[in-house]
């Protein structure tokens, strides 16, 4: 098991700079980022606001300018998912909520 681990965290490492699942809210969003090759989690939430949406993306993207970031969120429509798809680096996981 550890070992498998160690290995989908290599591949991972390889791949996407940070992992990112996002909780699809009408009032507020909550977001949990992995940075890859890190044990730490940081959680985040912000209002469903186009401004908070905007800010939080801006945001996202300093310390991970050109590299691969996966999202997983629960829609595959919307103002989120069209402002994700303004960067070339964001790879959308939509997933069925």
């Amino acid at each position: 098991m550890e070992k498998d681990k160690a290995m989908m965290n290599e591949q991972n490492d390889n791949e996407f700079a940070a992992l990112i699942g996002l909780d699809w809210a009408d009032q507020s969003h909550d977001i949990c980022l992995q940075v890859c090759g890190n044990d730490d989690v940081e959680f985040e939430t912000f209002k469903h606001r186009p401004e908070k949406i905007n800010e939080w993306i801006r945001q996202l993207s300093a310390p991970f300018p050109e590299t691969k970031i996966a999202v997983c969120l629960e829609q595959s429509r919307g103002a989120l998912i069209h402002s994700l798809m303004e960067h070339d680096n964001r790879v959308l996981f939509p997933i069925n909520p």
